[in-house]
Order: structure tokens, then sequence, then C-alpha cells
């Protein structure tokens, strides 16, 4: 398994993603559950900015995907548009 670093997230996908480095409109994000993250981006400063997901978290993607590894989307925490709520 991959451990992602600084500000990368590692996804397994719902679906299976059209191609990897596509850059999706609004209306046709993704959704998968987070596996990994790293520790976060190295601000300018020195500070260290968290990623705002955890291991478990249902989220919604789009945006372009740095990699596929097996099935699992690896991207920057920015990509990840938000949590889905299961009711």
């Amino acid at each position: 398994m991959i451990r992602p670093l600084h500000n990368h997230v590692l996804v397994k996908e719902n679906a299976p993603i059209p191609h990897p480095f596509l850059v999706l409109p609004l209306e046709d994000t993704l959704t998968g559950t987070v596996v990994a993250t790293g520790p976060g981006k190295r601000l300018p400063n020195g500070k260290l900015r968290p990623i705002l997901v955890s291991v478990g978290d249902k989220v919604r993607f789009s945006g372009t995907i740095d990699a596929m590894i097996d099935g699992f989307a690896l991207m920057q925490d920015k990509d990840i548009i938000g949590l889905v709520d299961e009711q």
C-alpha cells in the first residue's frame, strides 16, 4: 500500500475513473473512501497545514488525479470537494 506524503490523499473510488488525468466538471464528480492521508502541506512559514479529511471518510472529488494504483486514486487534498453524508 502507498503511504501518501505531504498533502496527498489516497482514495478507494466507488466507481472506475474514466481517465486518471481528466479534469471533471462538477456534475461528474466521483465518490470514494479515504484510505490514507499525508501529514499535510508545509507552508512557507514552516508551519504544517493539516489535511481536513480522515481515514474512513466518504468524499466527493474532482480535478486532477496524480496517479491510479490498483483501483486507488492518489490526489492532492485540494481536489476533494467535500464529505458525503450517509443518512
